[in-house]
């Protein structure tokens, strides 16, 4: 590969890590609804109090995140904005670094986020609020003559908050959790 590739290689995943890993990091300055607080003990004995509600929520967010990974493996911008509920700033971000990523021909096969952590903090038929640990755990930047494995990033805690659009679990909002 030659050095000038490998240098803007280097710099598109350290974007991706920066910006990607929290991909679902809108920032605290949006103008998204915030979740009221919930203290992290509260939100856990809720979980462990109905497993049966923890396990809905794992299943979402796992086909949820495989959804995205294969609409980042074809550089799929439509796939990927069904996503998000309308509005969604975490679902524009996540947009335009599919875009940048294409414009250089560049795609991401295998993307894994791997879920450390899991409360719910709400559960209703068409909405769900979860406080997640998760990081980025598995992927590879791939495009002509370019093959590199994706860094693991660290984990990142982060309340999610799903809803239900045309029948399918969409991510309306993100915050990171301190």
């Amino acid at each position: 590969m030659h050095r000038a590739a490998t240098g803007l290689l280097a710099a598109i995943v350290t974007t991706a890590l920066a910006v990607g890993a929290g991909v679902l990091l809108p920032g605290l300055r949006d103008a998204e609804r915030a979740v009221p607080a919930v203290p992290p003990a509260s939100a856990r004995a809720a979980a462990v109090a109905d497993s049966g509600a923890e396990r809905q929520a794992r299943t979402v967010l796992a086909t949820w995140d495989l959804r995205r990974a294969d609409a980042w493996a074809h550089g799929d911008a439509r796939a990927l904005g069904r996503l998000y509920a309308a509005g969604s700033v975490a679902g524009r971000r996540d947009a335009a670094m599919l875009e940048r990523w294409s414009a250089r021909g560049l795609r991401v096969d295998g993307l894994a986020t791997q879920l450390l952590d899991l409360a719910v903090v709400e559960q209703g038929p068409t909405r769900l609020v979860l406080d997640v640990t998760d990081r980025v755990g598995g992927g590879e930047a791939v495009g002509d003559g370019v093959r590199v494995d994706l860094p693991s990033d660290r984990p990142t805690r982060r309340r999610i908050n799903l809803r239900v659009v045309a029948g399918e679990w969409r991510v309306a909002s993100v915050r990171p959790l301190g």
